[in-house]
């Protein structure tokens, strides 16, 4: 959905998506070299739920950085 949020997925299959509009992500392009890095891991999930890993980027072609999770809501939630 136009304007809803942003949301991205890696070439290794992670996502990252947030509610706001981030607008590095909006110049990001297929292809971009990136450099993304695990930033945080929630504790006390219950079994089999993985959400909430925090990732940061940068995009080596716009030298654009941002900093999302891998889900809408943190493990145990929504």
């Amino acid at each position: 959905m136009p304007d809803s949020g942003s949301g991205i997925q890696y070439a290794n299959g992670i996502y990252g998506v947030s509610y706001d509009i981030i607008k590095p992500i909006t110049q990001a392009r297929v292809g971009d070299k990136i450099t993304l890095c695990l930033t945080f891991i929630p504790g006390d999930c219950p079994p089999g739920d993985d959400r909430g890993k925090t990732y940061s980027a940068v995009d080596h072609r716009t030298s654009g950085k941002w900093e999302l999770p891998d889900a809408e809501h943190m493990c145990g939630g929504a």
